[in-house]
């Protein structure tokens, strides 16, 4: 969406350069959610040290005497921390120079800022399902934080586009911990949705576009094409090369999708308006025979 919206409002782009760029986002979306589990650790990593400065302290509290690092120490966290895959790419794009000791201290103090915290670390053997509920309201509590995501966005400039995605895929990866070494590969995206989905899409609408503009016109009553959002057009070419080259998405989900779409980065009439000329879209081009889904039920 991001990248047909340049293209249009940018005649110096073309649709190879388009293409690059659509791989380079998606390599950026992984590289962001990797940064992510890096940090998180090395946040988390800071948990020993707070149990060496207690324990070093002349005058201990009951607190301080029964603290333990278990939001880093537990079979969860260490197998994330170890693993090689994240070790490696972490080496290969340099995120130990992205980050200082100062950094993460703050950070840590955010992370174990969620009320019970104090209780957690102080309990003898905190049970797994403990622990994970410790990892995922730390996550949250850095995710919460402005200086946080101030932080990956100094890094990682498409950050507002890829947090959602970041989230729920941290959490996915927190909540199936521990796993084999091959675990963070679901999240990477493969070639085959990369291309035969996303690089099919961009490519089917910058090819085709004066044919979907000529499907989508008629639709478009009492509006001056012209006079329609750019942003807004983008998303019906791109519904409409979907309903009509992804013959296993249900009309629905292309549907609800797009409406969504409007919602988050266009105008507020945007999402009545996208719902409204593709409903309108469907029905004619279903009639038409030119919408065509294979399966059962693909139709609603």
């Amino acid at each position: 969406m991001q990248l047909l919206f340049a293209e249009r409002q940018n005649e110096g782009l073309n649709a190879k350069g388009t293409n690059t760029a659509f791989h380079k986002m998606v390599d950026q979306s992984f590289a962001t959610l990797m940064f992510d589990l890096y940090v998180f650790c090395k946040v988390l990593a800071e948990a020993r040290e707070e149990k060496d400065r207690r324990k070093a302290r002349i005058i201990k509290s009951d607190e301080d005497t029964s603290f333990q690092s278990h939001i880093f120490d537990n079979p969860l966290t260490l197998s994330l921390n170890n693993s090689e895959q994240l070790l490696v790419f972490a080496e290969k794009h340099q995120f130990a120079e992205l980050i200082d000791e100062e950094r993460l201290r703050s950070f840590y103090e955010i992370a174990k800022g969620w009320e019970g915290y104090e209780e957690f670390a102080t309990t003898k053997e905190p049970t797994l399902d403990a622990c994970l509920g410790a990892l995922l309201k730390s996550h949250k509590a850095l995710m919460d934080s402005e200086g946080y995501n101030d932080f990956i966005e100094d890094r990682f400039a498409r950050w507002d586009e890829d947090k959602s995605l970041v989230i729920g895929s941290a959490k996915k990866i927190l909540k199936s911990l521990p796993q084999s070494e091959s675990m963070l590969d679901a999240y990477r995206t493969e070639s085959e949705t990369r291309e035969e989905f996303g690089e099919h899409l961009l490519d089917y609408v910058l090819e085709n576009d004066v044919a979907l503009l000529g499907d989508i016109e008629p639709v478009i009553e009492n509006w001056d094409v012209e006079r329609v959002a750019v942003l807004d057009m983008v998303l019906l070419k791109m519904a409409l090369a979907e309903l009509l080259q992804f013959k296993q998405i249900p009309m629905k989900v292309t549907l609800n999708e797009y409406v969504e779409l409007a919602k988050t980065y266009s105008t507020d009439k945007s999402k009545e308006f996208i719902n409204g000329i593709l409903d309108k879209l469907m029905h004619k081009l279903e009639g038409e025979g030119k919408i065509v889904k294979k399966g059962r039920g693909l139709k609603e």
